[in-house]
Protein backbone atom coordinates (compact mmCIF):
# COMPACT_ATOMS: atom_id res chain seq x y z
CA UNK A 1 0.00 0.00 0.00
CA UNK A 2 1.40 3.79 -0.66
CA UNK A 3 2.28 5.76 2.09
CA UNK A 4 0.08 8.58 2.69
CA UNK A 5 2.39 11.23 3.04
CA UNK A 6 3.75 9.77 0.02
CA UNK A 7 3.71 12.11 -3.87
CA UNK A 8 4.87 10.42 -6.86
CA UNK A 9 5.34 13.74 -9.07
CA UNK A 10 6.17 12.96 -13.15
CA UNK A 11 6.87 15.38 -15.41
CA UNK A 12 8.19 14.77 -18.91
CA UNK A 13 10.55 16.97 -21.22
CA UNK A 14 8.04 19.32 -22.51
CA UNK A 15 7.22 20.07 -18.47
CA UNK A 16 4.00 18.44 -18.76
CA UNK A 17 3.39 16.91 -14.98
CA UNK A 18 0.93 14.98 -12.97
CA UNK A 19 0.92 13.68 -9.35
CA UNK A 20 0.19 10.31 -8.01
CA UNK A 21 -1.13 10.47 -4.61
CA UNK A 22 -3.88 9.68 -2.29
CA UNK A 23 -5.10 13.72 -2.50
CA UNK A 24 -4.70 13.31 -6.74
CA UNK A 25 -7.94 12.61 -9.06
CA UNK A 26 -4.97 9.77 -9.52
CA UNK A 27 -5.06 8.21 -6.72
CA UNK A 28 -2.27 6.39 -5.36
CA UNK A 29 -2.48 2.15 -4.46
CA UNK A 30 0.89 1.17 -4.66
CA UNK A 31 4.29 1.72 -6.43
CA UNK A 32 7.72 -0.93 -6.48
CA UNK A 33 10.85 -0.19 -7.21
CA UNK A 34 11.86 3.05 -4.99
CA UNK A 35 14.36 0.87 -3.28
CA UNK A 36 15.61 -2.78 -3.42
CA UNK A 37 18.35 -2.10 -6.38
CA UNK A 38 20.11 -5.61 -8.34
CA UNK A 39 23.94 -5.41 -7.76
CA UNK A 40 25.10 -7.33 -10.58
CA UNK A 41 28.09 -9.45 -9.65
CA UNK A 42 30.83 -10.32 -12.16
CA UNK A 43 32.88 -13.39 -11.21
CA UNK A 44 35.34 -15.84 -12.98
CA UNK A 45 35.77 -19.35 -12.34
CA UNK A 46 39.23 -21.01 -12.87
CA UNK A 47 40.04 -25.07 -13.26
CA UNK A 48 39.07 -26.99 -10.47
CA UNK A 49 38.65 -23.77 -8.04
CA UNK A 50 35.82 -23.78 -6.10
CA UNK A 51 33.27 -21.43 -5.76
CA UNK A 52 34.37 -18.25 -7.82
CA UNK A 53 36.52 -15.44 -7.73
CA UNK A 54 35.23 -12.15 -7.45
CA UNK A 55 35.78 -9.40 -9.89
CA UNK A 56 33.91 -6.42 -9.63
CA UNK A 57 30.36 -5.37 -9.76
CA UNK A 58 27.53 -2.51 -10.81
CA UNK A 59 24.10 -1.57 -9.72
CA UNK A 60 21.51 -2.51 -12.36
CA UNK A 61 19.05 -0.20 -14.13
CA UNK A 62 15.92 0.69 -11.22
CA UNK A 63 12.31 -0.22 -12.98
CA UNK A 64 9.33 1.82 -11.07
CA UNK A 65 6.22 0.75 -11.22
CA UNK A 66 3.15 2.97 -10.22
CA UNK A 67 -0.42 1.20 -9.81
CA UNK A 68 -3.67 3.49 -8.84
CA UNK A 69 -6.73 4.86 -10.26
CA UNK A 70 -8.73 7.33 -11.91
CA UNK A 71 -11.13 8.09 -9.12
CA UNK A 72 -12.54 11.85 -11.08
CA UNK A 73 -13.67 13.03 -14.46
CA UNK A 74 -12.16 9.96 -16.19
CA UNK A 75 -13.33 11.42 -19.95
CA UNK A 76 -10.68 14.11 -19.16
CA UNK A 77 -8.15 12.66 -17.02
CA UNK A 78 -7.30 9.53 -19.08
CA UNK A 79 -6.32 10.86 -22.13
CA UNK A 80 -4.34 13.23 -20.42
CA UNK A 81 -2.68 11.00 -18.45
CA UNK A 82 -2.13 8.55 -21.47
CA UNK A 83 -0.41 12.12 -22.75
CA UNK A 84 1.90 13.13 -20.39
CA UNK A 85 3.12 9.82 -19.88
CA UNK A 86 4.20 9.71 -23.82
CA UNK A 87 6.91 7.08 -23.89
CA UNK A 88 8.52 9.24 -26.79
CA UNK A 89 9.50 11.63 -24.04
CA UNK A 90 12.29 11.69 -21.44
CA UNK A 91 11.05 12.38 -17.65
CA UNK A 92 11.65 12.48 -14.12
CA UNK A 93 10.02 11.44 -11.10
CA UNK A 94 9.93 13.54 -7.85
CA UNK A 95 8.77 11.88 -4.43
CA UNK A 96 8.14 13.69 -1.54
CA UNK A 97 7.77 12.35 1.74
CA UNK A 98 6.46 15.25 4.09
CA UNK A 99 9.24 17.69 3.38
CA UNK A 100 11.89 15.74 1.97
CA UNK A 101 12.05 15.60 -1.74
CA UNK A 102 13.95 13.32 -4.04
CA UNK A 103 14.43 12.94 -7.97
CA UNK A 104 15.33 10.36 -10.71
CA UNK A 105 15.30 10.54 -14.25
CA UNK A 106 13.45 8.06 -16.05
CA UNK A 107 11.75 7.02 -19.34
CA UNK A 108 8.10 5.12 -19.37
CA UNK A 109 9.30 2.01 -20.41
CA UNK A 110 5.36 1.32 -20.62
CA UNK A 111 2.29 3.58 -21.38
CA UNK A 112 -0.54 3.25 -18.56
CA UNK A 113 -2.32 0.26 -19.05
CA UNK A 114 -5.92 1.73 -18.39
CA UNK A 115 -8.91 -0.59 -17.21
CA UNK A 116 -12.31 0.33 -18.82
CA UNK A 117 -14.73 0.62 -15.56
CA UNK A 118 -16.20 3.69 -14.53
CA UNK A 119 -13.65 4.26 -12.34
CA UNK A 120 -10.46 3.24 -14.48
CA UNK A 121 -7.18 1.58 -12.88
CA UNK A 122 -4.17 1.83 -14.30
CA UNK A 123 -1.05 0.21 -14.41
CA UNK A 124 2.68 2.04 -15.57
CA UNK A 125 6.21 1.58 -15.69
CA UNK A 126 8.95 3.51 -15.35
CA UNK A 127 12.61 2.90 -16.47
CA UNK A 128 15.42 4.63 -14.95
CA UNK A 129 18.74 3.77 -16.47
CA UNK A 130 21.09 6.05 -13.69
CA UNK A 131 19.17 4.43 -10.58
CA UNK A 132 20.61 7.04 -8.67
CA UNK A 133 17.88 9.24 -6.62
CA UNK A 134 18.85 12.84 -6.10
CA UNK A 135 18.63 15.47 -3.88
CA UNK A 136 18.90 18.99 -4.37
CA UNK A 137 21.85 20.49 -5.57
CA UNK A 138 24.26 22.06 -2.04
CA UNK A 139 26.74 24.86 -2.21
CA UNK A 140 29.73 25.09 0.02
CA UNK A 141 31.60 28.20 -0.59
CA UNK A 142 35.50 27.62 0.38
CA UNK A 143 36.86 31.10 0.30
CA UNK A 144 35.31 33.88 0.10
CA UNK A 145 34.67 37.06 1.16
CA UNK A 146 32.19 37.88 3.88
CA UNK A 147 30.41 41.60 3.58
CA UNK A 148 30.32 43.49 7.07
CA UNK A 149 28.82 46.45 5.79
CA UNK A 150 25.31 47.09 7.27
CA UNK A 151 22.96 50.37 7.84
CA UNK A 152 22.53 52.50 9.72
CA UNK A 153 26.56 52.79 8.95
CA UNK A 154 28.72 54.40 12.12
CA UNK A 155 31.59 56.40 11.23
CA UNK A 156 34.81 56.40 13.31
CA UNK A 157 38.43 57.73 13.24
CA UNK A 158 39.48 54.63 12.15
CA UNK A 159 36.91 54.16 9.39
CA UNK A 160 34.57 50.81 8.64
CA UNK A 161 34.97 47.52 7.18
CA UNK A 162 33.39 46.64 3.98
CA UNK A 163 33.84 42.99 4.28
CA UNK A 164 36.31 40.55 5.91
CA UNK A 165 38.49 37.68 4.34
CA UNK A 166 37.44 34.23 6.15
CA UNK A 167 40.61 32.96 8.17
CA UNK A 168 40.28 29.10 7.53
CA UNK A 169 41.80 27.85 4.43
CA UNK A 170 40.51 23.76 4.96
CA UNK A 171 36.58 23.39 4.74
CA UNK A 172 34.90 20.99 5.26
CA UNK A 173 32.19 19.37 3.29
CA UNK A 174 30.05 16.68 4.29
CA UNK A 175 28.54 14.38 2.01
CA UNK A 176 24.70 12.92 2.63
CA UNK A 177 25.15 10.94 -0.18
CA UNK A 178 25.25 6.86 0.02
CA UNK A 179 28.14 6.70 -1.82
CA UNK A 180 30.83 8.97 -3.62
CA UNK A 181 30.06 11.50 -5.79
CA UNK A 182 31.16 13.88 -8.29
CA UNK A 183 30.86 17.70 -7.77
CA UNK A 184 31.32 21.38 -9.49
CA UNK A 185 34.22 22.83 -8.56
CA UNK A 186 33.69 27.12 -9.32
CA UNK A 187 37.14 29.17 -9.21
CA UNK A 188 36.26 33.31 -9.23
CA UNK A 189 38.99 35.73 -9.50
CA UNK A 190 38.59 38.84 -7.83
CA UNK A 191 41.68 40.34 -9.04
CA UNK A 192 44.69 38.86 -10.42
CA UNK A 193 46.37 35.77 -9.18
CA UNK A 194 48.03 32.65 -10.69
CA UNK A 195 47.18 28.88 -10.28
CA UNK A 196 44.18 28.08 -8.46
CA UNK A 197 44.24 25.07 -6.93
CA UNK A 198 42.39 22.62 -4.51
CA UNK A 199 43.57 19.74 -2.30
CA UNK A 200 41.75 17.27 -0.55
CA UNK A 201 43.50 16.69 2.98
CA UNK A 202 42.48 13.27 3.22
CA UNK A 203 43.17 11.97 -0.16
CA UNK A 204 46.24 13.72 -1.08
CA UNK A 205 44.66 14.58 -4.35
CA UNK A 206 44.38 17.84 -6.09
CA UNK A 207 43.24 19.83 -9.15
CA UNK A 208 45.13 22.34 -10.49
CA UNK A 209 45.11 25.10 -13.35
CA UNK A 210 48.49 26.41 -14.62
CA UNK A 211 46.73 29.99 -15.73
CA UNK A 212 46.99 33.41 -14.57
CA UNK A 213 43.34 34.87 -14.15
CA UNK A 214 42.12 38.42 -14.06
CA UNK A 215 39.29 39.79 -12.71
CA UNK A 216 35.80 38.66 -12.65
CA UNK A 217 36.94 35.50 -14.57
CA UNK A 218 35.55 32.49 -13.89
CA UNK A 219 36.52 28.59 -14.48
CA UNK A 220 34.22 26.00 -13.49
CA UNK A 221 35.06 22.21 -13.18
CA UNK A 222 32.39 19.52 -13.35
CA UNK A 223 34.05 16.00 -12.46
CA UNK A 224 31.56 14.00 -13.06
CA UNK A 225 32.49 10.70 -14.66
CA UNK A 226 31.83 10.34 -18.18
CA UNK A 227 30.71 14.35 -18.53
CA UNK A 228 34.02 16.02 -17.25
CA UNK A 229 34.39 19.21 -18.62
CA UNK A 230 36.61 22.54 -17.54
CA UNK A 231 34.70 25.96 -18.88
CA UNK A 232 36.40 29.32 -18.61
CA UNK A 233 33.70 32.28 -18.36
CA UNK A 234 34.74 36.53 -18.73
CA UNK A 235 32.65 38.73 -19.95
CA UNK A 236 30.09 36.85 -20.49
CA UNK A 237 31.98 34.88 -23.44
CA UNK A 238 32.46 31.19 -22.64
CA UNK A 239 35.73 28.90 -23.97
CA UNK A 240 36.84 25.44 -22.74
CA UNK A 241 39.93 25.89 -20.51
CA UNK A 242 40.79 21.91 -20.24
CA UNK A 243 44.16 22.77 -21.89
CA UNK A 244 45.03 24.54 -18.52
CA UNK A 245 45.03 21.68 -16.41
CA UNK A 246 47.75 20.34 -14.50
CA UNK A 247 48.86 16.94 -16.10
CA UNK A 248 49.35 15.68 -11.81
CA UNK A 249 45.28 16.78 -11.29
CA UNK A 250 42.51 14.52 -10.20
CA UNK A 251 39.19 14.90 -11.27
CA UNK A 252 38.07 14.95 -7.05
CA UNK A 253 34.96 13.23 -6.20
CA UNK A 254 33.35 13.16 -3.00
CA UNK A 255 33.35 10.58 -0.56
CA UNK A 256 30.54 9.62 1.61
CA UNK A 257 30.63 11.73 4.85
CA UNK A 258 33.48 14.05 5.82
CA UNK A 259 36.03 15.69 3.28
CA UNK A 260 38.70 17.97 4.07
CA UNK A 261 39.62 20.30 0.95
CA UNK A 262 42.15 22.96 1.50
CA UNK A 263 42.33 25.86 -1.47
CA UNK A 264 45.68 27.45 -3.19
CA UNK A 265 47.33 29.88 -5.29
CA UNK A 266 50.68 30.16 -6.37
CA UNK A 267 50.07 34.46 -6.06
CA UNK A 268 48.06 36.71 -4.52
CA UNK A 269 45.33 34.02 -2.59
CA UNK A 270 43.45 36.79 -1.49
CA UNK A 271 41.79 37.23 -4.94
CA UNK A 272 40.55 33.77 -4.54
CA UNK A 273 36.93 32.46 -4.29
CA UNK A 274 36.07 28.68 -4.04
CA UNK A 275 32.93 27.14 -4.11
CA UNK A 276 31.93 23.44 -4.66
CA UNK A 277 28.31 22.62 -5.62
CA UNK A 278 27.32 19.16 -5.68
CA UNK A 279 24.20 16.79 -5.50
CA UNK A 280 23.78 13.91 -3.03
CA UNK A 281 22.99 10.57 -4.44
CA UNK A 282 20.85 8.38 -2.94
CA UNK A 283 20.46 3.99 -3.76
CA UNK A 284 16.14 3.92 -2.48
CA UNK A 285 13.90 5.94 -0.82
Amino acid sequence: MARKDYRLIYENELGQSIEFSIWSPFFLDNYEGLDGLNNLIYSSKGLNQDGETYLSSSLDKRNIVIEGKITCNAQLNKPRMISILNPKLSGKLTVIDGEAKKHISCRVEKAPSLSIDPTPRFVLSLLSLNPFFYDEEFKVDVALWKGDLSFPIEFSETGFVFGHREQSLIVNVINPSDMKCPMRIEFRALGELENPSILNVNTGEFFKLNKMMVSGEIISVITTPGGKRVTQSLNGIEANAFNFIDEDSDFLQLEVGDNLFRYDADTNLDNLEVAIYFTPQYLGI
